[in-house]
């Protein structure tokens, strides 16, 4: 019987290309085992040690970015991302962004507004014992693009 990954182990997958994610995670201090849990609670300052030693190990430039949409990708069975893209209308998805956002993660908290048919989001970061970094602020903004994204069969457009 073959043994299926687990979440952890896809998003690494897509964003290690050969790194070796044992030595990562022990530069973090996790357990891998810990990682395929499901109801495994990582906290904060672990998954920035997490961040970090993954950032160190690649030293890749757009890992954020890589990152962000490894979790857009493998995140549709997610809760959040079924509402999204079972949405009447695109602004009805992003309502539904900001509105149940903060049971998936209180690490940023989004906002939305309207005007003139466009439509703008922006992120508040809330973070304790863990710091913003570039990795995390790209990860932040590609995540959602990446569902939006697939929501609009790959037709939304952003602006700056």
């Amino acid at each position: 019987m073959t043994r299926r990954r687990g979440k952890a182990q896809d998003l690494f997958a897509d964003t290690r290309r050969g790194a070796d994610t044992a030595s990562i995670v022990r530069a973090a201090g996790l357990d891998a085992a810990s990682l395929d849990s499901e109801r495994t609670r990582i906290p904060l300052a672990v998954v920035d040690r997490l961040r970090r030693a993954i950032a160190g190990t690649l030293d890749d430039p757009f890992l954020g970015l890589h990152f962000g949409e490894a979790c857009g990708k493998h995140g549709g069975g997610h809760f959040l991302f079924a509402i999204m893209n079972n949405s009447e209308t695109l602004l009805k998805a992003l309502q539904s962004l900001i509105r149940y956002h903060g049971l998936m993660t209180h690490i940023v908290k989004p906002a939305l507004s309207v005007a003139d048919g466009n439509a703008h989001l922006t992120l508040d970061y809330r973070l304790e014992h863990a710091s913003v970094t570039c990795h995390l602020q790209d990860a932040a903004l590609s995540l959602p693009a990446t569902v939006l994204r697939g929501i609009t069969k790959d037709e939304i457009r952003f602006g700056n």
